[in-house]
This record gives C-alpha cells, structure tokens and sequence, in this order.
C-alpha cells in the first residue's frame, strides 16, 4: 500500500508542476559519453606508453586524466577501441 501512495502522490505532484503525467520531450535524449572525441582521448592515452612495457595507464588513470567514468573507458575500450587494429586491450 505504500508503494501505491507513493506512486498516486508522483503523479499528482507532476500534474500540479506540469499540467500533464507525460513525459517531457527531452527525457527520451541519449545520455552516451561513446563520443567520437572521448573515444579519440581514451585511444590516445593508451597509445601514449606504446613500446614502453610496464607503464600503461589504468582505467583509473585515464578516469582522472579525462573525467570520464570508470566503467565507460573500460566500455570504450573493449567495444570502441578493440575492434580497430590499433590498439589491444586486455
């Protein structure tokens, strides 16, 4: 019963600040930081330490270094990155 409350008081708070339960028109929009610039900053900071075994930059790194989220240059380097031959990821 809680849950019903909780659900029936969202809408009646959306109806009063919106007139209307849709949705807006921009919360449909594609949230991806896969942006050809951010996949091109990814790939050039592993490339950075090519042929210098040892001192390649972690996710962590390149995470600070970029400001992009952890998971999303581990995203960008196994689906962006490994697909072109000029980079392999572990």
């Amino acid at each position: 019963m809680v849950t019903a409350y909780f659900v029936g008081y969202y809408f009646v708070r959306r109806i009063d600040s919106t007139g209307s339960v849709e949705r807006l028109s921009d919360s449909d929009r594609r949230r991806s930081v896969r942006t050809d610039s951010n996949i091109e900053s990814v790939n050039n900071l592993i490339l950075s330490h090519e042929g210098q075994p040892g001192t390649s930059k972690s996710p962590q790194e390149i995470k600070r270094e970029t400001g992009i989220s952890h998971y999303s240059v581990v995203r960008i380097a196994k689906h962006d990155l490994r697909s072109s031959n000029s980079v392999s990821t572990p």
